[in-house]
């Protein structure tokens, strides 16, 4: 096995520690949909300067108010939304009238972002009026059209929100916290727009209702796409920073052997930032798993998490597993947000743009999910010296290119060979761990020696979840076979075939 060497020393952050005084924090999922979306609004505008309230929830984010209360944070449960009014200051918020469910939530949220503003349903106008609250406008009388009209210069650059109304108890507190425009249900060509408008390398947080069409008008606009329509206490967490401890990384240039196979497996949909920050923690499939450390394992993780939810990624650094199994991390797709690289209008700009973010989350390769396009697409990010090569996967299948290498300025752009993905003919431990027996083991001298496998996130529920079907596989490879990181793998690839990695100074 590889020397491991463990980068535990080093900071991402600089920033000191710090911990709010007081939460409050709230349980919505009981509460009628018209109730959940007031007391987002609320907690939106509470945290557009400091993380104020909090929104209780399992997973990640109970993990997270644990650690806080044991660093010193108060934390005071209140019952109903209408308790979080005091927060707001002694002069009560202006409120926007709308009639739920439908369209008119996603108005009346752009509304409140604009204006600094609540959602007050009209079953709640009365109690509404009774506290205090003014009611300024009635989004029934407008449409997503009007309020860009009306607000395009009030709504933050950089970043959108695209939320299906009838997820009322999530997500929502974002678009109000930091402003942003907020759509859902429009035209492909009216969000290509917007997405330009708003700025070169807007980030669009939450989901719509067809993948390859909403990433593709998204990245046709130069922008790219957050999976974050479940999530919750974004609006928090942007201000909670901590110090990020470096993950474990392999030496480089460790001696491979002849009649080896150098294989790497990696765990998908890195770029989730609700999966990262909710369950993926306290899944039993995933990140909980009871088999984590006993197989090195490479895990995509959002480099975005590095500004917007700092301690979801402190977190999963400082619980990586040591020894001389790993858990390794590159960039979800396809960097600092999910785009196609094929319909970019500026490929050199997102991946300057990319850089950025994988300094601040400390990542080196960034895996790239593209549509339509070739693996010539990735040119750019290579060509950033930050960057240590590249993952590529097709939109559909993901190992349409068969464990391809292409080269440039000595970097490597590899694509995967084999998923982990349960219902897709020869693409389960068995058949894979076959097929692997029957490549070439000589990696000194043949590339085709290295496999990259894409693990399917979604996959083997009912078989103990992907981790589980990774460590069926590892268990009917040939004994020649080593199991390491993408970090180890791409190193090596480079040490052997491109421009060595150098050592760190």
């Amino acid at each position: 096995m590889a020397l491991i060497v463990l980068l535990s020393a080093c900071l991402v952050a600089t920033s000191t520690e710090q911990v709010p005084r007081e939460l409050v924090v709230i349980a919505i999922n009981h509460l009628p949909p018209a109730q959940q979306v007031l007391a987002l609004t609320m907690q939106g505008l509470a945290n557009r300067t400091a993380a104020r309230v909090w929104i209780e929830d399992g997973g990640m984010q109970a993990v997270i108010l644990r650690d806080l209360e044991q660093a010193g944070t108060s934390v005071r449960r209140v019952l109903s939304p209408w308790d979080l009014l005091p927060l707001l200051g002694p002069d009560h918020p202006s409120a926007i009238a709308y009639h739920g469910p439908g369209q008119g939530v996603t108005v009346a949220i752009a509304l409140c972002a604009a204006r600094g503003a609540v959602a007050v349903d009209e079953s709640l106008r009365s109690e509404a009026l009774d506290r205090g609250l003014t009611i300024i406008a009635d989004a029934s009388g407008w449409d997503e059209a009007r309020v860009w009209r009306e607000h395009q210069r009030d709504f933050a650059r950089g970043i959108m929100v695209e939320q299906d109304p009838r997820k009322t108890g999530h997500l929502l507190d974002l678009a109000v916290a930091r402003r942003a425009f907020t759509t859902f249900g429009q035209p492909d060509a009216v969000v290509t727009q917007r997405v330009k408008d708003l700025g070169p390398d807007t980030q669009v947080f939450g989901w719509g209702d067809d993948e390859l069409a909403i990433v593709s008008r998204v990245s046709a606009g130069g922008g790219s796409y957050l999976p974050a329509d479940w999530s919750r206490n974004l609006s928090a967490l942007q201000h909670l920073p901590t110090a990020i401890l470096l993950p474990p990384r392999a030496a480089p240039g460790a001696q491979v052997m002849t009649g080896e196979r150098l294989v790497t497996f990696v765990m998908s949909d890195g770029d989730n930032l609700q999966f990262l920050g909710g369950p993926f923690s306290t899944s039993p499939g995933h990140w909980g798993s009871p088999l984590r450390g006993s197989f090195t394992m490479t895990w995509e993780i959002a480099p975005l998490l590095a500004t917007c939810a700092p301690r979801v990624m402190a977190k999963l650094y400082g619980a990586a597993s040591h020894g001389q199994s790993i858990d390794d991390f590159v960039s979800g797709p396809s960097g600092a947000g999910y785009c196609f690289p094929a319909l970019l209008p500026d490929r050199r700009r997102f991946a300057e743009y990319t850089v950025a973010h994988l300094r601040a989350s400390r990542l080196r390769i960034v895996s790239v999910l593209n549509a339509g396009g070739d693996m010539t697409q990735t040119r750019e990010l290579l060509e950033q010296p930050d960057v240590l090569g590249v993952i590529y996967k097709d939109y559909a299948p993901y190992n349409a290119k068969q464990g391809a290498l292409w080269w440039h300025q000595g970097k490597p752009c590899m694509a995967y060979r084999f998923l982990l993905w349960e219902g897709l003919l020869g693409q389960d431990p068995e058949g894979v761990a076959a097929a692997i027996g029957k490549l070439p083991a000589e990696p000194a001298t043949d590339p085709a020696s290295y496999v990259l496998i894409n693990v399917h996130a979604w996959s083997y529920k009912e078989n103990g979840g992907p981790m589980a079907a990774v460590q069926r596989t590892i268990a009917r490879l040939p004994s020649s076979t080593r199991v390491v990181g993408a970090s180890e793998l791409f190193t090596q690839l480079r040490q052997h075939f491109g421009v060595p990695v150098l050592p760190a100074p």
